[in-house]
């Protein structure tokens, strides 16, 4: 199956705080799609002592049907952002995806920016 490029769409959700536990929606399809990556950037990182932990997923208990668990870096890899590729992932109209923090931060601040790229179906 392929995909053209006009129905690719790349979403930002800036800056969840990684250091409180709860779920924010990346993105909820209009259409059922494909997703195809999620990449995860530090954004604000001062005073870390321990980065966040990740899931990702469409419905509650864990939030983890798509990422089971991220431990995301510190600025110093920007460079080199966190990527998780989901080929294959098909997300329905209507199901909100979401990222739960699931391990708090330790440190002073800590933000990242979600980008999740899809392909309508």
């Amino acid at each position: 199956m392929s995909h053209r490029l006009d129905k690719t769409r790349i979403f930002r959700i800036a800056a969840v705080d990684g250091k409180t536990a709860a779920q924010t929606t990346i993105w909820t399809p209009t259409a059922d799609s494909i997703l195809v990556a999620l990449v995860f950037v530090p954004r604000t990182v001062t005073g870390l002592v321990s980065a966040s932990t990740v899931t990702v997923g469409t419905a509650g208990a864990g939030w983890n049907q798509i990422v089971t668990a991220l431990v995301l870096g510190s600025v110093a890899d920007v460079a080199l952002p966190a990527t998780i590729l989901a080929a294959g992932v098909l997300c329905l109209a209507g199901t909100a995806v979401k990222v739960n923090v699931s391990v708090v931060a330790v440190g002073t601040a800590y933000t990242f920016d979600v980008y999740a790229v899809a392909a309508s179906v």
